[in-house]
């Protein structure tokens, strides 16, 4: 039989109220370090009310509230709620311009890195963004700002072995991700004419062109996956406007040799991915 120890809780109910509250009183950090375990506890202490309404309630900056709002409205939107989503976003844009032109600069940036840097929502995004901008002048500033950026960094990507520094590798990689993520973004950007098909011909070229040199390298084989891949989004979105482009022919011309081309820096992944593109022109010269 399990014995059951009972407390007589009324002594220290009597200790407690003998106390002198002065001169025994907890610190007050950690008085406030209670109440907001009580608070998130939701336990509701009705002595110590006068006492908690004492303390200074957070101030959370006006920044973070529509950066928050923000966020809310970009994963809720779709093209079913674009609509009503797209303008509460160019509300929280409007009453920014009115009052803080700085914080204005700083949320029109982070708003464009979050919707250039996700692919799975890229359709609605470039729409948002198109929208946007024949309000507000100032994002189709920071989309050429960013366009010549995206290219600058192109050109002084250095790959880096998983053999001799594998954080680095890590960060590369990341890096490789993020400017596919803002390729698809660019493309897409394309039929609004938010972007210059001379954009899109040079990332290609470029692409095109480090991966020829590198796709006899085994340990390059990660880095060509991506590169391949990306070639393959922008043609896939952007054939129509690339066909009639003059370096088309130069671009089949790479695009040859990289499908013929067999060595250690090439798999199947690579292969099919290749075939998919030509497939993807031939139908689009049928």
């Amino acid at each position: 039989m399990v014995n059951i120890i009972s407390y007589d809780y009324s002594v220290i109910d009597e200790l407690s109220k003998s106390l002198d509250r002065e001169q025994q009183k907890l610190p007050e950090e950690t008085i406030k370090m209670l109440y907001q375990i009580k608070k998130k506890l939701n336990i509701k202490d009705l002595n110590n009310i006068k006492y908690i309404e004492m303390f200074e309630k957070p101030k959370i900056k006006s920044n973070s509230d529509n950066l928050n709002n923000m966020y809310k409205c970009l994963n809720k939107i779709t093209e079913k709620t674009y609509d009503k989503l797209s303008k509460e976003i160019m509300n929280i844009m409007d009453n920014l311009l009115n009052e803080d032109n700085e914080e204005y600069k700083t949320f029109s940036r982070k708003f464009f890195d979050i919707i250039s840097h996700n692919s799975l929502c890229c359709d609605v995004y470039v729409k948002l963004y198109n929208d946007i901008v024949k309000k507000h002048n100032e994002f189709g500033n920071i989309f050429k700002e960013q366009i010549q950026l995206y290219l600058k960094e192109h050109t002084q990507l250095k790959h880096v072995s998983q053999n001799e520094d594998y954080d680095k590798y890590c960060l590369h990689v990341k890096q490789l991700d993020n400017m596919k993520h803002f390729t698809i973004f660019l493309s897409k950007t394309l039929k609004y004419n938010l972007c210059d098909i001379k954009d899109i011909v040079d990332v290609i070229l470029y692409f095109q062109s480090r991966c020829i040199e590198t796709i006899d390298k085994e340990e390059y084989i990660a880095e060509n996956e991506q590169v391949i891949t990306t070639i393959f989004l922008i043609i896939k979105e952007d054939i129509d406007f690339l066909c009639f482009n003059e370096s088309w022919e130069t671009i089949n011309k790479n695009l040859k040799y990289l499908i013929d081309f067999k060595g250690n820096g090439k798999n199947n992944k690579m292969k099919f991915k290749l075939m998919d593109i030509q497939d993807i022109i031939r139908k689009n010269q049928e």
